[in-house]
């Protein structure tokens, strides 16, 4: 994936960043590659902060139930961090 490639490369700002990873994200849910959950992870990383639209608004299904359940299962990693 083109995007991919250009997230290795850097030179985003972490909003940059944080966009192309949410993007990145929705097309391996859409391809089912099996990739989904470690982009996630990654915007995780990079945002602990971030939230997506639970009303379905701007956020797709996938999207919302991939992050819910690694924001459950990884609750101390990401939200009490050491």
């Amino acid at each position: 994936m083109i995007l991919e490639g250009c997230i290795t490369l850097g030179g985003f700002t972490d909003s940059e960043l944080e966009r192309a990873l949410r993007l990145t994200t929705i097309i391996h849910l859409a391809e089912q590659d099996g990739k989904a959950e470690e982009s996630m992870i990654q915007l995780l990383e990079l945002n602990p902060n971030f939230e997506v639209d639970t009303t379905f608004r701007s956020d797709p299904a996938d999207l919302v139930y991939l992050y819910e359940g690694i924001r459950t299962n990884h609750y101390k990693f990401y939200l009490c961090p050491q």
